[in-house]
C-alpha cells in the first residue's frame, strides 16, 4: 500500500472524529443542552452539541440560568437530576433507589458540594410523592391517577409504559430499543400524553444514535484499513480468504437487519457492516429529525394542558366551563385522546345538572301548590268577609231608601 493511500483512508477516518462536549446549560425552563459555546455575544449564545447535528443551538441569555462545568461532579448530579424526573411510578422502588441509594452515594462521595440545597429539596419532594404511592395513588406519563382512575385511563397507561422503556433504554445507550418503543407510540397511541413527551425524548436520542453510528463507522472503516494493510504483499488467494470471514460476518448482520424491516421493526437492533447501510440509518435519522422537528408540540401540550382543566372542571361540577375548556383542547389537537373520554363525563354531567334543575323546579311548583293550598282558605274567608259586608251595605242603602220613600208619600198624601 501505497504511502499517498493510508494517508487518504485516514484522511476519511479522521473526518468522522466526534467533538467532545464541553459544559451542561441549564435552561430557566428546566431543559438543559450539553456541548461547547462556538459563538456568543450579550444577547445569544450558540451551542455545538454533536457531531452531524446540522443546525447548533443558538439559547438567549434571558433564557439561561446557569452553565454548569462539565466535571465529573456535574456529570453525577445531572444523572440524579435524570433519574428524579420520575414520569411513571406504580411502586415504591424507584423512590426508593434515590432516596436510599444515589442520593447519599453522591452525598457521601462529594461532602462539600455545592448541590446539597438541591438534593435536600429533591428528597423531600421524592419522600412526599413516595407518600403518596403508597396511599394507592401511581404516576402515569407524569399526571398522579387514583386507583379508580388508572382503569379509565389503559390507553394513556400502556402509552406510558413505552415511553418508560424509552427512558429506561437512553441512559444506557440503547437508542434502537428506545426509537423503537417511540415508534410503537407514534403507531398505536398517538393520542396519548405520552407521545408528546416521547417526541421530545426521541428528538434527544437521534443525533446521539448518530454519533454511535458514526464512531461504528470509524471502527468499520479502520477494520478495512488494517485488513488492507495485513493483506498488502499478499497472493490472492490469502487476500480473498483475509476478506471472506468478514463478509460472511457483513452478510449474516445485513440478513438479520433484513428480517427485522419484514417483521416491522424501523429501527433494527444490530448495527450495519457496510458503508451502503450506515448511510441509509444516517439518512433515516435525518428524515425522522426534520419529521419531528414539523410537529407541533407547543399545540400538543396546549391541548392537554386545556384538557386537564376541562376533567378538573367536570369533576367540579361545573360542565360548561369544562365544554369551554374541551372545546380549546380539540381545537389545538384533536386526535388528543382525552377529549372522547372528558366529553362522555361533560355529557354526564349536564345530565345530572338537567336533572337537579329539573328536580328543584318540581321542588319550586310543589312548595307554590302548596303555599297556595295554605292561602286559598283565607282568600275564601276574605272573599266572604268582603261579601258580607257589601250585602250588608247594601242592605243598610236600600232600608234608609225605602224610609225616605215612605215619609215622602206621607207628606205627599197629607
Amino acid at each position: 500500500m501505497s504511502v499517498r493511500s493510508f494517508f487518504i483512508l485516514f484522511s476519511l477516518f479522521a473526518t468522522f472524529v466526534t467533538v467532545s462536549s464541553g459544559d451542561t446549560f441549564l435552561l430557566k425552563s428546566g431543559d438543559r443542552v450539553e456541548g461547547h459555546a462556538t459563538n456568543e455575544n450579550e444577547e445569544i449564545i450558540t451551542i455545538q452539541r454533536y457531531v452531524g447535528d446540522p443546525a447548533p443551538r443558538s439559547i438567549a441569555r434571558n433564557d439561561l440560568q446557569e452553565i454548569l462545568p462539565d466535571t465529573q461532579e456535574t456529570a453525577e448530579y445531572l444523572t440524579i437530576i435524570d433519574s428524579a424526573d420520575i414520569k411513571t411510578a406504580v411502586g415504591p422502588d424507584v423512590f426508593n433507589q434515590l432516596i436510599d441509594r444515589k442520593i447519599p452515594a453522591f452525598e457521601s462521595k462529594y461532602p462539600q458540594t455545592k448541590y446539597r440545597p438541591n438534593l435536600d429539596r429533591l428528597s423531600n419532594q421524592l419522600n412526599r410523592d413516595k407518600a403518596r404511592q403508597a396511599g394507592g395513588a401511581v404516576k402515569i406519563a407524569g399526571i398522579w391517577l387514583t386507583h379508580d382512575q388508572v382503569d379509565q385511563e389503559k390507553y394513556q397507561v400502556s402509552a406510558a409504559l413505552l415511553h418508560e422503556s424509552m427512558e429506561y433504554s437512553a441512559p444506557i445507550g440503547d437508542w434502537p430499543t428506545a426509537l423503537n418503543a417511540f415508534q410503537n407510540l407514534r403507531v398505536n397511541y398517538q393520542g396519548s400524553r405520552a407521545y408528546v413527551e416521547g417526541i421530545g425524548l426521541a428528538v434527544e436520542i437521534l443525533p446521539r444514535f448518530r454519533a454511535v453510528l458514526e464512531e461504528k463507522l470509524q471502527s468499520y472503516r479502520l477494520e478495512l484499513l488494517r485488513a488492507y494493510l495485513n493483506s498488502d504483499g499478499a497472493s490472492d488467494s490469502v487476500r480473498e480468504n483475509m476478506s471472506a470471514a468478514p463478509r460472511r460476518e457483513s452478510e449474516q448482520i445485513q440478513a438479520s437487519i433484513n428480517e427485522q424491516h419484514r417483521n416491522g421493526v424501523r429501527w433494527p437492533t444490530i448495527y450495519p457492516q457496510s458503508e451502503k447501510d450506515f448511510t441509509e440509518v444516517n439518512d433515516q435519522i435525518t428524515e425522522e429529525l426534520a419529521t419531528l422537528s414539523k410537529l407541533p408540540v407547543s399545540r400538543y401540550r396546549e391541548s392537554i394542558d386545556a384538557a386537564n382543566r376541562a376533567q378538573q372542571a367536570a369533576s367540579g361540577h361545573d360542565p360548561d366551563t369544562a365544554k369551554t375548556l374541551l372545546n380549546q383542547a380539540q381545537s389545538a389537537w384533536p386526535e388528543n385522546e382525552m377529549i372522547g373520554r372528558i366529553a362522555v363525563a361533560i355529557s354526564a354531567e349536564e345530565k345530572v345538572k338537567e336533572m337537579r334543575a329539573s328536580a328543584a323546579r318540581a321542588d319550586l311548583k310543589a312548595a307554590q301548590t302548596a303555599q297556595a293550598s295554605e292561602m286559598l282558605p283565607a282568600t275564601k274567608y276574605r272573599i266572604a268577609l268582603f261579601t258580607g259586608i257589601a250585602l250588608l251595605f247594601m242592605g243598610v242603602c236600600g232600608w234608609i231608601a225605602l224610609r225616605r220613600t215612605k215619609r215622602s208619600r206621607r207628606r205627599f198624601v197629607g
